[in-house]
């Protein structure tokens, strides 16, 4: 192992000698997007093609796709929903792929942004317990049915949180949160979505973060 001085959070790190390497992690790396060697380019439509014909060789397409002419039933969508819906609930699946998926004192985490959020749990003396949510909640996103389960339920001395946790929001998103807040409030429980600024005070904090883990 080797020690090297990230250029651009300036922490040092260790990795081995021979990958020569100049940031500590993908996020000081990406914090200029200049640096990602295709950055203002576009593929020409040759490579696009090439591209598709790559992909369909490699996972099939047409009559040689055994799924081809056929389509799933909206029982089987419901079935499949509810099935990734329960493995998401229960850790065995990341639906992210961060890369940052773990365990922390018992409880799982599929990113960094939520490894923070158990570690902050950990330390507030209002919090009497927390775990992942394993509620699995309906919502139509404007054109069909879809299952959405957020990340924590923390219970304080007086209330019951549900907490998603998350970098940054879409439409898709708000979407889902606005169903959420819905549905917990039929039942007298607050749901909160936590940001990045709500985890890290910037963004050299966040990336000191992730060069520990």
């Amino acid at each position: 192992m080797k020690e090297f001085r990230c250029l651009e959070c300036k922490i040092r790190f260790q990795a081995k000698a021979s990958s020569n390497r100049k940031y500590c992690s993908l996020a000081c790396y990406h914090a200029k997007p200049e640096r990602n060697p295709f950055y203002g380019r576009k593929h020409t439509d040759r490579a696009k093609k090439t591209i598709g014909e790559s992909t369909r060789r490699r996972f099939g397409s047409g009559p040689k796709n055994p799924f081809y002419g056929k389509r799933h039933t909206a029982e089987s969508r419901r079935k499949m929903s509810e099935s990734r819906s329960r493995k998401i609930a229960s850790g065995e699946i990341n639906p992210i792929n961060t890369g940052r998926k773990g365990n922390h004192n018992g409880v799982d985490y599929h990113s960094a942004y939520e490894k923070k959020r158990i570690m902050m749990l950990e330390q507030d003396s209002r919090v009497k317990s927390f775990t992942r949510s394993q509620h699995s909640i309906p919502y139509w996103d404007g054109t069909r049915w879809r299952r959405y389960v957020p990340d924590f339920v923390v219970r304080y001395d007086d209330s019951l949180v549900v907490e998603e946790v998350k970098g940054y929001e879409t439409d898709k998103d708000r979407c889902k949160y606005q169903h959420a807040r819905g549905y917990f409030a039929g039942f007298g429980v607050r749901f909160v979505v936590l940001y990045k600024d709500d985890l890290f005070a910037d963004n050299a904090e966040y990336r000191r973060f992730l060069c520990q883990q």
